[in-house]
């Protein structure tokens, strides 16, 4: 359970308020884990732009503090993750001293990022600490290009990272539809991998990158055969996603555009 109610301020706004006779009471630290959604920051949260608008401190990509820029305080400090600035010891310091520390993380801060190992970590340091539900990527990207996932004829749904789809154990390929984060680096593997596993070539597969944001191209939709289906030669005869799945089907998500 959040510390702090989703729709509650950061602070109470009479307890900033200075007391005639009376020092305010001291600000309390905070470390809230912010999910960014899956790319368009009109889709970020009420709360996550309530939190970005006060905060102290910003840790997170170069990628997600630049795209949230705008809506940060002018005296607020950034911090790249990638520099030791998502340390647990330095958002527990921070909070420490009083400030509100935002720890971006791209979609849902609890889906395939570091987030629970540092908020156990403040938790343990007795750290005030709220997580900022995200809209994953993972079903917001297929949703905003217009791609079912599930129907009644398939209702079953798996989402894998691409690094881990070969270790991945028979039954999860066996059954239902895949979302494939973090294609980039193959989608051509990754369908040759499925056909492997025993997929039909016909199943359809689309691509997307850079999604919900203005860089995202048309989407585009091949089978999953891979022989017939080299980068940039989409296959005649499966031209559009099914509207309503009457089978599975695969979408492998990018965050740039594929090779």
């Amino acid at each position: 359970m959040n510390p702090t109610p989703v729709m509650q301020k950061t602070e109470d706004s009479a307890a900033r308020a200075t007391v005639a006779g009376h020092a305010t009471p001291a600000k309390p630290g905070l470390v809230a884990f912010t999910g960014t959604g899956p790319g368009d920051t009109s889709l970020l949260t009420l709360r996550a732009a309530e939190l970005l608008g006060e905060a102290d401190l910003v840790i997170g990509s170069q990628e997600l503090t630049s795209r949230v820029a705008h809506l940060l305080p002018e005296a607020a400090t950034v911090a790249d993750a990638g520099q030791a600035g998502a340390d647990p010891a330095t958002l527990i310091a921070a909070a420490q001293e009083g400030q509100l520390v935002v720890r971006l993380c791209p979609g849902d801060p609890l889906l395939f990022g570091p987030a629970a190992a540092e908020a156990d970590a403040c938790a343990q340091a007795a750290v005030r600490l709220e997580i900022v539900p995200g809209m994953p990527a993972a079903t917001a990207v297929p949703a905003y290009a217009g791609l079912p996932l599930t129907s009644d004829a398939t209702p079953d749904l798996r989402i894998l990272h691409a690094s881990e789809l070969s270790r991945a154990p028979a039954d999860v390929l066996a059954a239902g539809s895949l979302v494939i984060l973090s294609a980039e680096a193959g989608p051509v593997d990754i369908a040759k991998m499925l056909v492997a596993a025993g997929w039909a070539d016909a199943t359809p597969m689309a691509v997307t990158w850079n999604g919900t944001t203005t860089d995202v191209p048309r989407r585009t939709t091949w089978a999953v055969d891979a022989s017939k289906n080299p980068m940039g030669r989409p296959v005649t005869t499966v031209t559009s996603w099914p509207r309503a799945l009457s089978s599975r089907a695969v979408c492998a998500t990018c965050s740039v555009t594929p090779p």
